[in-house]
């Protein structure tokens, strides 16, 4: 499915819609894909050319979805492409099943926030170090567009999140095999990175307590 849209003619009814926040994979439609992606992006055009959801094989707590869309005008060529993979909450049964642990955890919240502010002050703090490298960046999806509603109505309890879709360069590990030493030292690698730069970036901004540079996390 194709659609595109110039935004000089997004109408006040087609702005309230780009903040229309799905409930379920029943709200995400081309329409709503590219209207987000608009004002996220803040592009003259957007066109989406493909949306599908994908079988979460893993867990239970998000729907999946991947698209891929074309930024600008002019020829096909001279537009960018960008793949993206998507999240929101699962269908009415599942949701039933697990909203109270959502809601309880905040897992919406936290993970959105994670990557529109956790993930990238990370990233620009390692940049300042390293004369512009991070390589937290490389191991994390850049983040394109999120939100959440926090309905005490769980049928109108809603979250979505838009991340550069990179899950063709990785795989979930099968539990009863579990991961290889090797493996496990990166794995273990990569979280004592992250940690290592919170600390740091923590003690040259003086803060002690990250709930209080994210309120998110002091809910």
């Amino acid at each position: 499915m194709c659609t595109s849209v110039n935004a000089s003619e997004v109408s006040g009814s087609e702005k309230r819609r780009m903040r229309r926040i799905p409930t379920s994979i029943s709200d995400v439609s081309a329409e709503w894909l590219r209207d987000t992606l608009l004002q996220s992006w803040k592009e003259e055009e957007v066109e989406v050319v493909r949306l599908e959801p994908v079988k979460n094989r893993h867990g239970v707590l998000s729907t999946n979805f991947k698209a891929e869309v074309r930024i600008g005008t002019g020829e096909e060529e001279e537009r960018r492409k960008k793949l993206l993979f998507g999240k929101v909450l699962p269908d009415r049964y599942e949701k039933a099943l697990h909203v109270d642990f959502v809601k309880k955890m905040r897992l919406d919240v936290t993970e959105v926030e994670a990557y529109r502010a956790v993930f990238r002050d990370l990233i620009k703090y390692e940049e300042s170090l390293f004369a512009g490298s991070s390589a937290l960046s490389k191991a994390v999806p850049g983040f394109v567009s999120g939100g959440y509603e926090l309905n005490p109505d769980p049928d109108r309890r809603g979250f979505f999140l838009l991340l550069e879709d990179v899950s063709d360069q990785f795989e979930v590990r099968d539990y009863e095999n579990g991961l290889t030493p090797p493996e496990v030292c990166l794995a273990l690698g990569k979280l004592g990175r992250f940690s290592g730069l919170a600390y740091c970036m923590g003690a040259e901004e003086g803060v002690t307590d990250f709930n209080q540079k994210y309120g998110h996390l002091n809910r």
